[in-house]
């Protein structure tokens, strides 16, 4: 699958940190509760791997690895079965680890530069992050005009009382963050 695909039911991302595995198929549930059925798990934790591979196993939530900052962290996700890849940046290696394997892949940018760099790298849907402290929608309005083939998931002080206006940008395609969390 490709992130297109991925995200085409799919406007919110949970940003989920997982401290206790024994908690995955909880939060998993209460996710497919709420018709949300799509999770980030960040790997900040010590658990992250055990937990991505615990729900990708279940089959009826796509699980994400986030907080990919290296090539081992990708490596790592990709073995414990993550079905879509998040990192808060964006670098040649992680791109090019990304292309040469096919992965669903969404480089964080919070500036001009680094959506040209993503761009020039083949990739257009992005991670914009963190949102609220890179001028949140009124950065993205900013870049819709200059780079229209550009496409975001802001994250990074979303909470329930901003993230529709985010979702009614045309150049935003979902919006993640952890005030989903339960």
């Amino acid at each position: 699958m490709n992130i297109p695909e991925i995200f085409k039911d799919n406007k919110i991302l949970p940003v989920i940190t997982v401290k206790d595995v024994n908690d995955a198929h909880r939060i998993a549930d209460h996710l497919l509760q709420n018709k949300i059925s799509i999770i980030e798990v960040t790997l900040r934790t010590d658990v992250a791997l055990e937990a991505i591979k615990l729900l990708t196993r279940r089959g009826d939530i796509t699980v994400g690895a986030g907080t990919v900052t290296s090539e081992e962290k990708f490596k790592k996700t990709v073995d414990a079965g993550a079905e879509f890849f998040v990192s808060p940046g964006i670098s040649s290696k992680l791109t090019s680890y990304a292309k040469k394997n096919n992965l669903p892949f969404l480089p964080g940018v919070a500036t001009p530069s680094e959506t040209l760099q993503a761009l020039d790298a083949g990739f257009n849907y992005l991670k914009f992050f963190p949102a609220e402290a890179a001028g949140g929608i009124k950065m993205l309005k900013s870049l819709a005009p200059v780079f229209p083939a550009a496409k975001f998931c802001p994250t990074g002080g979303l909470n329930e009382k901003n993230y529709k206006d985010y979702l009614s940008l045309e150049n935003v395609f979902a919006a993640g963050g952890s005030w989903v969390s339960i």
